[in-house]
């Protein structure tokens, strides 16, 4: 064999170190103590970052390394989180936790819980969020060195108190934020010595930085809490600090939004201008749009309360601006933290303004843009948006990228030259991203509608109702309500003169009543009541013979359909109602129309392995509704999975759930209809699951749902289910807003779908109602069935008699179900 020549001996020798070095390099660049995950994120390799850290930890795990898989596994959870990836962020901080209790390793266990319960506040579960820095807490009183467990105590208490300041325990809150305060306020600054003194003098810096947010925090907590005095104290002592240090922080901008807010609050519209005004300019020149937007706003406010509406509106455009840009799954945690709280009413002062100055179209089409974002918010980043799997990845390489490129900037000490390179890398990103949700807005309109804020115009929604529809729309405002009244070819604007505290009462009174099964006509009166508030307004505008109503907060979970007018006859007597939670859904609701009504799937009282959960009369429901359509398939007992509920509900024409149901407010894509369980599935199709399906039916009936009839909320439980259900492919869903008794919802089924074979959606469920309303309690299901008269849920019935006069007449029964989408 000849020997090889001399240049190939070399080049075979620079290609093997080459090779050699490169292999080292990447074995080495995602080590923790070569490359932070900043700098992952400013070479673009975030991705590979998180993966180098779950392998390093699973590695460091098998090899019994235990102290260094606990630290990887929490470096996953951190970079998972600030990439978007919070159910993998939650696993991996666990994981780290476990690891650090094996080995009775305290300072690893709290500083895992603060990861485990920094990612579920992100994913707003905030009482796991609570748990989790309290089990913090207590286990870093075992930490023996000093310096360690005053800081690791510190960042917990901080953390949550920002959970406690979000949920309102606003006394707890003060004093996490204080005891936090008091435990940075005893660390001394560190002189510099001369090999030492650039990493010092960067730990001091992040020292005041932590006194001027907490500080800011604490003020913000005392502001909430109504104690003006000392919110104004504490904010002046934080730009103190912040002068001191030279800190060119955004909490100077909080703090000077928090004092302008105060002002606006004491009608000093002098000082509140002058404070927002200079928090506006730093925050614009800090680029943080959490607190530009709320600057805007209250600058809206007060041009708003000066009597200068047309001045106020170019201000509320900046921050609805800003409040639409981006998914809130995109932002930093800064601005997720206000966001909820403070965008409807920016929403409500712009609908004001237009309104104030005859702007009647565009405060409309203002209340269908809030809707969108509200809608926006509660998907958050925990749904799969859409059966597309490439739109789907496209979009989630989107947020990682901005969150990793937010993440950098927020890691940056000001001034950095890098600061202005990554604003301008978050720009054309946006542009990128804009070009995308354009692209998708063509292909596919209502997998846009979930990406971005889509709403349509009042001009579209008067070209998409039907003749002889009427659509009421509200907004609820801090100060009043808003109604528009629209029909094909007129729109009407009405200022309802209540605020929303007053209204809060007045629909808790009904609720009240209808849950203690009061007498009847105490039920009319306080119905009365709202009937001359909502409806009557609107009375003479009403042109069409069916009413399609568009609800917004506490309104969500009011019967209109039960108020009650002076003629003595419910609104359902006078109208057919459906309902929409925006009134940008009949562009989808409309073009998902079938024509088959013939193949029902019910599923029935499954086993959900606890005899009090059983619904002995989901069952005769199922049944009357198999006499009404003998080609339906009945699914009861072990037989009603989620298994099945899945794979064979794409096939039928209409979706029968008689089965409990969970509607969960904090989490509202968590909310569940309950199912047997078969296999891996837990038996809970949840929300968040149900966008995911592709159905093709004509109707989804879910005559279970379960919700605290004496609890009200907002509603976006109530919007995520049949919104999911929408978009899965159904145009209408039935749903309850309380959980009603399974004879009398046994009864009031089974005379729907008798109708239903002759009649739309809407005037079956109306008719249904109305043998209910007309019933005297012995009505024909219950008398066929045996049944002598009307117990609440798990009650043995008691015979009718004078000692027990309710019957299926009384609102409780009936006025539960509405139907949402499309009645035809």
């Amino acid at each position: 064999m000849p020997l090889a020549s001399p240049q190939t001996i070399c080049i075979v020798l620079v290609l093997w170190l080459m090779t050699s070095w490169l292999a080292g390099w990447s074995q080495a660049q995602y080590r923790p103590n070569v490359l932070s995950f900043r700098e992952a994120v400013e070479q673009g390799e975030s991705d590979a970052y998180l993966a180098a850290m779950e392998e390093e930890g699973a590695r460091a795990e098998q090899s019994s390394q235990l102290p260094a898989a606990s630290r990887y596994f929490r470096m996953a959870s951190l970079a998972a989180r600030k990439a978007g990836q919070l159910r993998k962020a939650i696993a991996h901080a666990e994981k780290s936790f476990e690891v650090g209790r094996a080995l009775g390793n305290p300072n690893l266990q709290a500083a895992a819980a603060l990861q485990v319960g920094q990612s579920f506040a992100a994913l707003r579960s905030y009482d796991e969020a609570k748990q989790w820095f309290e089990r913090g807490l207590e286990i870093s009183r075992s930490i023996e060195q000093p310096a360690a467990r005053s800081t690791i105590e510190s960042q917990l208490l901080r953390t949550l108190g920002g959970v406690e300041l979000h949920t309102g325990s606003l006394e707890q809150a003060i004093r996490r934020f204080s005891r936090s305060f008091e435990l940075i306020e005893r660390s001394v600054d560190v002189p510099g010595g001369r090999g030492r003194r650039r990493r010092e003098e960067a730990l001091n810096m992040r020292r005041q930085q932590q006194r001027a947010q907490l500080l800011a925090l604490l003020g913000r907590a005392y502001s909430k809490a109504g104690n003006h005095d000392k919110a104004l104290e504490i904010y002046q002592r934080g730009r103190q600090v912040i002068r001191q240090g030279r800190l060119d922080d955004f909490a100077a901008a909080r703090m000077l939004n928090g004092m302008g807010m105060i002002y606006l609050a004491r009608q000093d519209y002098t000082q509140a201008r002058g404070y927002l005004t200079e928090s506006l300019a730093i925050a614009e020149k800090l680029d943080q749009p959490g607190i530009v937007y709320r600057n805007q706003g209250a600058l809206g406010r007060l041009d708003l309360r000066t009597r200068q509406p047309a001045e106020a509106v170019p201000h509320f455009a900046r921050a609805i601006e800003i409040i639409e840009s981006m998914r809130s799954s995109l932002d930093r945690a800064e601005f997720r933290e206000t966001f909820v709280e403070d965008k409807l009413p920016i929403y409500a002062g712009m609908i004001l303004a237009q309104v104030r100055t005859g702007h009647f179209e565009e405060a409309f089409n203002y209340s269908e843009r809030a809707r969108s974002r509200a809608f926006l918010d509660l998907l958050g980043s925990k749904v799969q948006l859409g059966r597309s799997r490439v739109l789907v990845e496209e979009e989630r390489a989107f947020q990682k990228k901005l969150a990793a490129i937010r993440t950098a900037i927020e890691d940056l000490d000001d001034g950095q030259p890098q600061k202005a390179g990554w604003s301008q890398a978050i720009i054309e990103l946006q542009k990128a991203y804009g070009a995308f949700l354009a692209k998708v807005r063509r292909e596919n309109p209502e997998q846009s509608s979930l990406m971005n804020v889509e709403p349509l115009k009042l001009k579209e929604v008067q070209q998409l109702l039907e003749p002889g529809q009427t659509l009421l729309e509200y907004f609820v405002g801090a100060e009043r309500t808003m109604l528009w009244v629209v029909d094909s070819a007129s729109v009407y604007a009405i200022p309802l003169r209540l605020p929303r505290a007053e209204l809060v009462q007045k629909v808790n009174a009904l609720r009240q009543s209808i849950a203690e099964l009061k007498p009847v006509e105490q039920y009319q009166k306080l119905s009365r009541g709202l009937y001359k508030i909502l409806i009557e307004p609107a009375r003479p505008h009403i042109r069409g013979k069916e009413l399609v109503i568009v609800p917004h907060d506490v309104l969500h979970y009011l019967p209109f359909q039960a108020l009650y007018a002076d003629d003595k006859k419910y609104l359902i007597e006078q109208y057919p109602v459906s309902y929409l939670s925006s009134a940008s859904l009949l562009q989808f609701t409309k073009e998902k129309r079938k024509a088959g009504r013939e193949r029902v799937l019910a599923l029935a009282n499954p086993d959900l392995g606890d005899p009090k959960k059983n619904l002995e009369f989901a069952e005769v429901e199922a049944r009357e509704v198999q006499t009404a359509y003998p080609q339906s398939i009945l699914l009861l007992k072990g037989e009603a999975t989620e298994a099945s509920g899945k794979q064979l509900s794409p096939q039928y024409d209409i979706l029968h759930f008689a089965t409990h149901g969970e509607l969960k407010e904090a989490d509202p894509l968590a909310s569940a209809l309950l199912l047997a369980r078969s296999g891996r599935d837990d038996g809970r199709l949840e929300v968040r699951e149900i966008f995911g399906l592709n159905l093709h039916s004509t109707l989804v009936v879910l005559s279970g749902c379960e919700t605290a009839l004496g609890k009200l909320s907002t509603g976006d439980e109530l919007v995520g289910l049949t919104r999911a259900f929408i978009y899965a492919g159904t145009p209408s869903v039935i749903a309850s807003l309380w959980k009603v008794d399974d004879r009398a919802t046994a009864d009031l089924m089974g005379a729907f779908y008798k109708h239903l074979k002759s009649e739309s959606k809407v005037e079956a469920l109306r008719r249904a109602q109305l043998e209910l309303i007309r019933a005297d309690g012995q009505s024909d299901l219950l008398v066929r069935r045996g049944v002598g008269g009307i117990g609440k849920l798990g009650q043995t019935p008691a015979p009718k008699s004078q000692a027990n006069p309710v019957s299926t007449s009384h609102p409780y029964f009936w006025a539960a179900f509405i139907l949402v989408g499309d009645g035809a």
